[in-house]
């Protein structure tokens, strides 16, 4: 039998609507996800939002630089790039699309090339 999918905000959002305690509530999202279980304080804490009337279960988005850098400028150039030249390492599109990082204001050494 397969592991079941575990979305621990979505199980924690039904526990705590069919008014399970904290403790209920993590004892069975530790049975039913196991290893992939969020940690206990995590828990707590959307436990306690959603206790408190939040709906949503999506996490709120954060200040501060974006968790990647995919948007459709870039997809773009790095597909010019693979079509110019299919040889090129992953390492040296990223480079060579986004000039402003540190990867692309190096220079490859000549001797490599």
């Amino acid at each position: 039998m397969n592991a079941p999918i575990c979305d621990s905000n979505v199980n924690l959002k039904f526990l705590v609507t069919l008014g399970k305690t904290f403790t209920e509530a993590y004892a069975m999202l530790k049975e039913v996800c196991g290893n992939e279980c969020l940690s206990r304080i995590r828990v707590f804490e959307w436990f306690k939002q959603f206790k408190e009337g939040r709906e949503t279960i999506e996490d709120d988005p954060r200040t501060g630089r974006p968790s990647t850098s995919k948007t459709d400028e870039n997809i773009e150039k790095i597909g010019k790039l693979i079509r110019e030249d299919r040889r090129l390492s992953a390492g040296l599109t990223a480079g060579n699309a986004m000039p402003n990082t540190d990867a692309g204001n190096q220079q490859m050494p000549t001797s490599i090339l």
